[in-house]
């Protein structure tokens, strides 16, 4: 009877790979005798059991126990240490709103919507709700749902999956395989701090579990609360420094040597700070910045300011370069409100069981439930500034206003101003305990049918499964209510002296609570602001949403008939899918009354019919004792899908593995492989949102781009429609400041499709033994991408073609002065991405009495993991014009590696781990005419833990993350692969209660 359990020696072989916490699974089944033994398993990218754990795709395996081990928090900061992963989705950084503190996985930075991420095999719940503010689209799968105390271990597979598993597994598939026959109680703990003290993070989790039935039945519960505390950017020396690279004034032309853009420190909005800065116009430019005598410098003229207590002050604008970029002064350090880790908090219950209902029958079961709450450590808040428009742009003030102080009531006058515009940021405006907010709850249920038959002397198997998942949540943060604002903001006294919003006095028996309950809001200086008008002003947005999925699998397969090379296997399957998601803006959200258009409520839905076959034919077996070729199988799966929405698909795999002796296999395969649009990209309304882009005509970027002749070309004509001789004194506002701009979905998007192949190597020589060497090469290319049109792909599509596309250029709206005043933006089919790596993995382990170190008892393990891209480039608009080569950039080093060496004699473990990162370029296409600085130096972080078992019941452990606490190199500030936390610590404990 063929089972899908491992056998005592292959689970001693993962063991062996918990110190290190990655390999190959070649490494688990080198072609010997002892080998073959193995009962059959079904592997990642499969649905058929085969013997041996090498399959013809690369697929590479985390053990469970390097959670513990490393000290992870959550099960994504294991995968994404992995080099094949690229920036994910996590709660660094600073994500869209109804995003924040989520974690998904984005293997080969192709986007996290392009990994599918399984549970047991099965499909989870996306946590991507069908919002504007979503960090990306696609239907991810939020890993902190998951306990990290259920992973049995975790398998990857690069490249295909489609075939078996459906829709989205173009850059691989990360299936988490959890622990189902757990018998025993174990309660863990776990306290972390980093070196300054702060982002102190907590985990207790226990998992209980016991066989009943006379051992034909398990039930395994388990149960984990963590939390993380959260940075700013003002909390690490890395961003704290405000590097930003702005306009070089000394730059005279495209080839004299001399740098278009340079890095700055102590980047400021010298528009506009917290006190309030003085405008004669509202427009960013200095010269229409309120000049009043220096009183420091008699006769001289100096900008103007508010001071905390009302005042008109001198400003200090910094050394000022363009419109939002100046290095130091008194302007707006946006690195103050700039959330760096979101903080988070988990409960998350999870539980799974089986009973053999008779010798041939199995029934399993999988429920769960999570709560996640996660918040921004910093609210941005609201502006009002010259750098803005519309609601946002600087206040026009007349001295009529009640509460200017006597002071810049004479400054004003003294100027001859009897009215200005106020450019400021509105943080005190908002309440002190302003933040934006994450609150998701997901359930899960599984319930599954496995058995076998037997068809005269063959057996087969069948299972069938049903599952159904639910998420739903809200997103709310605290803005400003413009109607209200707007009367507040305009401060007048009534006939007894007291300050009142005009509004109110001039409509004294109005009833409208906007009018009769108007609190005048004091804008002249930090702080001014009262609590009543505060409390006036602000208003709760909120967004709710809903998703639901039900899938529901039959699958059949066993052995066909038998070749001489061995019994050709296969599988037939059919499942239904069903997705939904129902997005409710509140009905401040609904209405508009903030400073964004109306938030329109969205839902959605599609299902799917799938059917799907797999064939494993071995050609080749060693009885048949052909040199060379030790054996030889092909495997071919093949899925057709019929999508209520976007219509008929199919994805195939053809896949080959040859074992040429005992000590080398080749393997290969050769993939379609399909995404079928999300939800979100689907059926996003049309809404506006903030944007910005390097406009191509700005003076900085005029003479970049793939095709600069064409770029000037088309440059030109703008500047001379705008009365300019040339563009050498154009600056774009939207290329250094965010602008409002429309964006939504398409229910007209079909799939976007990839052709992909690998080929590859596993290396066990003999002669070493314990040692494992595997190379793949991967190549992925995906066309008809579904992306964002966004402003730099318009802007690239529109201004670098020679013969523009009027359709393109016509989402850019631009004003009589040459600014980008609109923009529509949205999802299309269009794009296109072509993606080549390597990937290496090595596994090596002795015992040191074996290398004559005999005082010394235990064993050594080696590993390694490194990718290198050879290729990552990609076109928005799929014509080309806009191709962006990112590989040996900042967010996609050439080579990435993470090794280890580690020691274990039995109670006592440790290992040491290096993550690299070669050497990279802010953009591959510049040169020092571009940038002063191009690029950094290689990078490598270094990690030490260790773990003690002191009795049979109780383990500990401790770790240092980040050993030599290395900031990421300058002047990247922060970019996802480079550490920015710093040292930190973590302690933690187990203890098995029997």
């Amino acid at each position: 009877m063929m089972k899908r359990t491992y056998r005592l020696a292959l689970m001693a072989g993962i063991s062996t790979l918990a110190l290190n916490g990655a390999a190959s699974v070649g490494a688990l089944a080198q072609a010997n005798d002892e080998v073959v033994e193995l009962e059959a398993i079904v592997v990642t990218g499969s649905r058929l059991a085969r013997p041996e754990l090498t399959t013809s795709q690369p697929v590479v395996t985390l053990d469970g126990a390097i959670l513990d081990q490393r000290g992870f928090q959550n099960v994504a900061e294991a995968i994404n240490e992995m080099p094949a992963i690229g920036i994910s989705d996590t709660p660094r950084g600073d994500q869209g709103d109804n995003s924040v503190g989520r974690n998904y996985i984005n293997m080969f930075n192709l986007g996290s919507q392009r990994t599918l991420t399984l549970v047991n095999g099965r499909r989870f719940v996306s946590s991507n709700p069908l919002s504007t503010s979503a960090a990306s689209p696609g239907a991810q799968v939020d890993l902190n749902n998951i306990p990290a105390a259920m992973i049995q271990r975790i398998e990857t597979v690069q490249a295909t999956g489609a075939s078996v598993y459906g829709s989205d597994a173009i850059a691989g598939v990360v299936n988490l395989i959890l622990k189902d026959n757990f018998e025993g109680l174990d309660v863990d703990a776990q306290y972390g701090v980093t070196g300054r003290g702060d982002r102190q993070t907590y985990r207790v989790s226990a998992i209980g579990g016991s066989n009943f039935a006379n051992g034909r039945g398990n039930l395994t519960v388990a149960f984990e609360r963590s939390e993380e505390k959260g940075l700013v950017y003002n909390d690490r020396p890395s961003t704290r420094r405000g590097i930003a690279t702005a306009s070089n004034p000394a730059n005279t032309g495209p080839s004299d040597g001399i740098p278009a853009s340079i890095t700055i420190e102590d980047h400021r909005l010298s528009e506009f700070n917290r006190n309030g800065v003085i405008f004669t116009a509202p427009a960013p430019l200095p010269r229409f910045g309120l000049t009043i005598p220096d009183p420091a410098n008699p006769g001289q003229m100096v900008r103007a300011q508010f001071d905390g207590a009302g005042n008109i002050v001198p400003y200090n604008t910094g050394t000022y370069y363009a419109p939002a970029f100046a290095s130091g002064g008194d302007g707006y350090a946006i690195r103050n409100v700039t959330s760096l880790i979101s903080p988070v908090e988990r409960n998350v219950l999870y539980a799974n069981g089986h009973y053999d209902l008779t010798e041939r029958v199995k029934l399993s079961f999988e429920g769960s439930a999570a709560w996640v709450d996660a918040t921004e450590p910093a609210n941005q808040g609201e502006f009002n500034t010259t750098l803005q428009t519309g609601s946002s742009a600087a206040l026009l003030v007349t001295t009529e206003n009640a509460f200017l102080t006597n002071q810049a009531r004479s400054v004003l006058a003294a100027a001859g101003r009897n009215s200005f515009f106020l450019s400021r940021a509105l943080d005190d405006v908002l309440p002190d305990d302003a933040q934006t907010v994450s609150k998701t709850r997901t359930q899960r249920a599984v319930v599954g049918l496995d058995g076998t038959f037997d068809v005269g002397d063959r057996e087969f198997f069948w299972n069938a499964s049903g599952v159904y998942g639910h998420t739903g949540g809200h997103y709310s943060t605290v803005k400003v209510n413009q109607t209200r604002f707007a009367n507040a903001v305009d401060a007048v006294r009534d006939g007894s002296g007291n300050i009142v919003c005009r509004v109110t006095r001039a409509n004294p028996g109005s009833t409208n609570p906007d009018i009769a309950g108007c609190k005048p809001l004091n804008l002249f200086g930090y702080g001014a602001p009262s609590d009543e008008a505060r409390d006036y002003v602000n208003t709760i947005f909120r967004q709710d949403y809903d998703l639901d999925q039900a899938v529901g699998t039959l699958n059949v397969g066993g052995d066909l008939f038998s070749l001489p090379g061995g019994a050709v296997r296969a599988a037939i399957g059919f499942e239904h899918r069903y997705e939904k998601s129902d997005f409710r803006p509140n009905e401040a959200s609904l209405l508009g009354v903030g400073r964004d258009v109306p938030v329109i409520p969205a839902k959605g839905s599609y299902n799917t019919d799938e059917f799907y076959g797999e064939l494993l034919v071995p050609v080749v077996s060693r009885d048949m004792e052909i040199p060379l070729v030790r054996s030889f199988e092909v495997e071919g799966s093949v899925r057709y899908v019929d999508h209520s929405l976007t219509g008929k698909d199919n994805a195939w795999n053809i896949g080959e593995r040859w074992q040429v002796t005992s000590d080398l296999m080749v393997r290969g395969s050769n993939s379609r492989t399909f995404r079928s649009p999300s939800l979100l990209e689907l059926f996003l309304p049309r809404s506006t949102i903030s944007a910005s882009g390097l406009d191509p005509c700005d003076s900085r970027y005029v003479n970049g781009g793939n095709n600069p002749s064409a770029r000037g070309a088309n440059c030109a004509a703008l500047y001379q429609q705008i009365g300019l001789a040339s563009g050498q004194s154009f600056t774009s506002l939207i290329s250094n400041v965010p602008r409002a701009v429309t964006n939504g979905g398409d229910p007209e998007l079909k799939p976007e499709v990839a052709d992909s192949w690998t080929v590859g190597t596993v290396i066990t020589p003999g002669f070493v033994p314990n040692l494992t060497l595997t190379a793949d090469w991967v190549d992925i290319k995906i066309k008809d991408a579904i992306t964002t049109f966004d402003l730099d792909a318009i802007f690239s599509t529109c201004y670098d073609a020679p013969n523009p596309d009027s359709l393109i250029c016509g989402r850019i709206t631009r004003d009589a002065t040459g600014q980008v005043v609109d923009a529509q933006l949205g999802y299309v089919n269009a794009g296109f991405t072509n993606f080549e790596a390597l990937t290496l993995t090595g596994d090596y382990f002795f015992d040191l009495e074996d290398v004559g170190v005999e005082a010394i008892p235990g064993t050594i393990r080696l590993n390694a993991m490194v990718q290198y891209t050879n290729k990552l480039e990609t076109s928005v608009s799929g014509l080309g014009y806009d191709l962006d080569v990112e590989n040996g950039e900042y967010t996609n080093p050439k080579w990435k590696g993470r090794f280890s060496v580690g020691y274990d004699n039995g109670d006592l473990s440790l290992v040491w781990t290096t993550n690299y990162l070669s050497s990279a370029v802010n953009n591959v296409t510049y040169t020092y005419e571009d940038r002063d600085i191009l690029g950094v130096g290689r990078y490598f972080r270094h990690d030490v833990s260790g773990s003690y078992r002191i009795n049979e019941m109780v383990s500990l452990r401790a770790g240092i993350n980040n050993v030599f606490d290395t900031n990421p190199p300058y002047p990247i500030a922060y970019q996802g692969l480079y550490d920015v936390v710093g040292r930190s610590f973590f302690f933690g404990a187990k203890v098995s209660m029997w």
